[in-house]
């Protein structure tokens, strides 16, 4: 399922502990912005999160970032641009987690 991305976001968003399922990113973000609080949720195995073609300053949760987060979970893997999860020189295993960085910006 392609979600577009929202354009900001400030409220809460409390996964509970549930999985955002068969998403696939396509290079965007799934919020621009975010000042919000963003917790306990997991990114499922089956989405596909592909980073667009010029990564600088992107992360797939939420690119620009200034609100809290925790509890963020990532089972997906990553590629585009001849990248794959690991393409800041860390080879990606499924089992450990995705930096956090590409997640949401520290």
């Amino acid at each position: 399922i392609k979600l577009p991305s929202a354009a900001s976001f400030k409220g809460t968003l409390d996964g509970q502990g549930h999985s955002l399922k068969n998403w696939t990113s396509d290079g965007v973000s799934l919020f621009k912005t975010c000042a919000g609080t963003l917790k306990d949720f997991t990114i499922d195995a089956s989405c596909q999160l592909t980073f667009p073609q010029e990564p600088e300053n992107f992360a797939f949760v939420a690119s620009n970032f200034t609100g809290t987060a925790s509890g963020i979970v990532n089972n997906a893997d990553a590629s585009g641009s001849g990248m794959t999860l690991g393409a800041l020189g860390l080879p990606y295993s499924s089992a450990l987690p995705m930096p956090r960085q590409l997640l949401i910006p520290s």
